[in-house]
């Protein structure tokens, strides 16, 4: 099966061609709002921090920022700061990753120049990028995410395992297929570690796991398994809402573990990214990763999307799906109400998938769900 995708010049291929304008410090993003409402077709992103950050907070704020601006979808950045310091130590890092950058900075000119001058530059660069013509690609060069929000007993019994179907599909193709949300397997971590290519990995997956547990505990935080929408959405434990939501990754081997401010590295296969699982958190940890396009399986309906990937929304809840028509790309329910082979609803998936990643645009592109937020360290022990 194949998509039309863009070629980048480093091998990668990406499913959209954004030229986005980026904070490097909160106290730039008022100035990349201004130029954003003023040129079409491009992307803000909104540094909620950057500012008197230190240590391994400070490193993992740059580290998004870089890794961000190397995400296949992206043609080219706009780097707006406020100090030239801080501002030319983010560029300099992308240009060694040869991302296309471009950047300015506040201090010694003013807002109003530094908008009109960003403007001119991000006209130029938005032209450019809309010169791209797509090409044809085979799915082993897709770098897919998958993602649970809102759970409830839909999503375990039907949602999640009929993505997992889909990203049994892509593996199978070569593709790679990336998951996340540490405290979503915990419960089910022996099963992914059976999965595991190696004892190795498996033995990866189980530390991480506890080690959060630890970490949490010492911290006094209990109760962060379920959130209020998974009990009212019926999920009743940590391991009914965990086995559930693992089967969005499929059944193939897990050939690699890695965590925040890292990237996919291997192709084809399944990768766990170490990560939080709050909406926002977790599809900028999978952009910031590497990952061009997540399916997003959503039980009580979770907007949520993404600046830089097309997020699909993939519901089995009717009630959901007719309350929330607007967010939902793909309506399985009718495969809960009647006796009906679920194949028909892999195959829905699957076609709104490639459809997607050839240029159609999801739900949350079209209204605009471009949710920022930069997860810091915290419980979240590096691999």
């Amino acid at each position: 099966m194949k998509f039309l995708g863009y070629d980048n010049k480093n091998g990668t291929v990406g499913v959209r061609s954004k030229v986005l304008i980026m904070s490097a410090t909160s106290v730039a993003n008022t100035v990349v709002e201004k130029i954003a409402e003023n040129i079409a077709g491009l992307t803000p992103i909104i540094n909620p921090q950057g500012r008197a950050q230190y240590g391994t907070d400070a490193n993992s704020n740059e580290d998004y920022l870089v890794n961000l601006s190397q995400n296949p979808n992206v043609y080219s950045v706009l780097l707006v700061g406020f100090d030239r310091g801080k501002t030319e130590r983010i560029k300099s890092r992308m240009q060694e990753k040869n991302v296309r950058v471009k950047s300015i900075d506040i201090i010694g000119k003013g807002s109003l120049e530094t908008i009109r001058e960003g403007a001119t530059i991000a006209l130029n660069e938005v032209k450019a990028s809309t010169q791209r013509m797509r090409k044809e690609f085979s799915l082993n060069e897709l770098v897919m995410g998958v993602k649970c929000g809102s759970s409830d007993t839909t999503s375990g019994v039907l949602t999640n395992p009929i993505v997992g179907r889909v990203s049994d599909y892509v593996s199978d193709n070569g593709g790679s297929v990336v998951f996340g949300e540490t405290i979503e397997i915990i419960g089910g971590e022996r099963y992914l570690a059976e999965r595991a290519a190696s004892i190795e990995l498996g033995g990866k997956i189980l530390d991480i796991v506890k080690r959060v547990d630890t970490s949490a505990a010492k911290l006094g935080i209990k109760n962060y398994l379920t959130s209020s929408d998974n009990i009212e959405g019926g999920l009743t434990t940590i391991e009914e809402k965990s086995l559930g939501a693992i089967k969005k990754s499929g059944s193939r081997s897990i050939v690699d573990v890695i965590g925040l401010g890292d990237r996919v590295t291997k192709k084809g296969g399944v990768t766990f990214l170490h990560s939080p699982s709050a909406g926002p958190e977790l599809l900028n940890s999978l952009a910031a990763a590497g990952v061009v396009v997540t399916i997003f399986t959503t039980g009580g309906g979770n907007p949520a999307g993404n600046p830089v990937m097309p997020v699909i929304k993939v519901t089995a809840n009717p009630e959901t799906a007719r309350m929330m028509k607007d967010n939902i790309d793909v309506d399985i329910s009718e495969y809960l109400r009647v006796n009906k082979p679920v194949d028909g609803a892999v195959e829905l998936v699957k076609n709104e998938l490639l459809n997607v990643i050839s240029g159609k645009n999801t739900s949350a592109e079209i209204l605009g769900h471009n949710e920022i937020s930069i997860p810091r360290k915290g419980i979240w022990p590096v691999v």
